[in-house]
C-alpha cells in the first residue's frame, strides 16, 4: 500500500513542526482510520519496525535527527490535537509510505477497426493474434490485455488466436460469447442476420449472452447457426476452403436463395439492391464470383436464374417474377 503525495506532504511538515491546525485534523482523521486496520507485532517487530522507519522518514524528509527513545511520546500543537509519533511511524506510516509511488497504470484505450463495404483488412492484435476483418464490419479491442482477452465484432472476421491457457479470448458479437484459448476460427455476426461460428481447428464454446443462456461446443471442422426463437443448430460440418474465400474477395455461394446473393452483393458492392417478385425458396444460386464487377455479378446471375435487372447510379431493382430454379 502506498500513501498519496498530499498526505506524505502533510507528514513530512508535521515532523518539521510546520504543519497548521487545520492541516494536522485532517492528518489526525486520516491517522485514526488507518489505526484501525493497523497490524498486530510483537514487542521486538514493532522496535525493528520504528527504527527502520524513523531512518526512511530522515532519508525522504528534512529530518535529520536520530530515533528518540521508544518509549511512547506525543507531538502537541496547539488547540490540544496530539498524535502518538512513535505509534504512528510504528504501525501506520511503516517502510512500504516511503518507498516510491506506484505506477499508475490508466485504462486501456480501446482501438476500433471498421472497413468500408467492399473493404478486407487483416491486423494482428497486442497478444500476437491475427485478424482478417471482411467487408462492412468493425472490430474493438484493447490496447493491452489483462486477464481476459475480450474483443467485440460486428459483422464477419477470421481469427488465428494466440494460445494462452492462463488468458481465455472472448469474442462478443450479436449476443454471442465465443470462448476459445488458442484456435482458429471465422464469426458471421452481421446486423439483421443469423450468426454463425465455423471453427477450423481447435475448440470453441459459444454461448449466449443470457442468464442461464444456451451453450454449444465445437470441434475441427463443425459450425453452428444461431436464432433468437430457435436458439443454436446441432453441430454441423462445412467446408473450411469455401469459408474462407471471402479473404480473398471471392464471394461463394452454393444452393443460396436470390435474397441472399442480393444481400452479399449489397455488402461487396456497397449498392442497394432491390427484389421484386420471387420472395420464396424456389429460386436459389450455386457458384461463385472473384474479384468481379457489379455489373459482371449481375449478369451472371440473369443468365442463370433467368431475372431482369435495372442498373442505376447507385441502386439496382432485380424482378424475378419468373426465375428459375438453378
Amino acid at each position: 500500500m502506498t500513501v498519496h503525495q498530499y498526505w506524505k506532504k502533510l507528514i513530512d511538515k508535521l515532523f518539521n513542526k510546520t504543519i497548521d491546525t487545520d492541516e494536522l485534523q485532517q492528518l489526525n482523521q486520516w491517522y485514526d482510520e488507518k489505526e484501525l486496520n493497523a497490524p498486530s507485532l510483537t514487542e521486538a517487530a514493532l522496535i525493528e519496525r520504528k527504527q527502520k522507519a524513523w531512518k526512511n522518514i530522515q532519508t525522504n524528509t528534512s529530518i535529520k535527527k536520530k530515533i528518540p527513545s521508544q518509549k511512547r511520546r506525543w507531538i502537541t500543537w496547539s488547540g490540544g490535537i496530539k498524535i502518538a509519533a512513535s505509534l504512528f511511524v510504528a504501525t501506520i506510516i511503516g517502510l512500504q509510505y516511503w518507498m516510491p509511488d506506484e505506477e499508475v497504470i490508466p485504462p486501456a484505450k480501446t482501438i476500433t477497426i471498421s472497413n468500408k463495404l467492399g473493404q478486407v483488412s487483416s491486423f494482428t492484435l497486442p497478444d500476437s493474434s491475427k485478424v482478417w476483418l471482411s467487408t462492412g464490419s468493425s472490430f474493438s479491442y484493447p490496447e493491452r490485455f489483462d486477464s481476459i482477452r475480450n474483443v467485440e465484432l460486428i459483422g464477419e472476421a477470421y481469427f488465428e488466436v494466440k494460445r494462452n491457457p492462463a488468458k481465455p479470448f472472448v469474442v462478443q458479437s450479436a449476443g454471442l460469447r465465443t470462448t476459445v484459448l488458442g484456435t482458429s476460427f471465422n464469426i458471421s455476426a452481421y446486423p439483421e442476420e443469423s450468426p454463425s461460428v465455423s471453427v477450423l481447428t481447435g475448440k470453441v464454446q459459444v454461448a449466449e449472452n443470457l442468464p442461464n443462456g444456451q451453450k454449444i461446443n465445437l470441434i475441427k471442422n463443425q459450425q453452428t447457426h444461431w436464432e433468437k426463437e430457435n436458439g443454436f443448430t446441432p453441430a454441423l460440418p462445412f467446408s473450411p476452403e469455401a469459408i474462407l474465400k471471402w479473404q480473398k474477395g471471392i464471394l461463394v455461394f452454393e444452393n443460396a436463395s436470390l435474397e441472399e446473393v442480393i444481400e452479399e452483393f449489397s455488402k461487396w458492392f456497397n449498392t442497394d439492391i432491390k427484389l421484386q417478385g420471387a420472395k420464396d425458396s424456389d429460386c436459389r444460386f450455386t457458384g461463385e464470383f472473384k474479384n468481379t464487377s457489379l455489373k459482371n455479378a449481375l449478369e451472371i446471375i440473369q443468365y442463370a436464374l433467368k431475372i431482369n435487372y435495372t442498373l442505376n447510379e447507385n441502386e439496382v431493382i432485380i424482378t424475378a417474377h419468373n426465375c428459375l430454379r438453378q
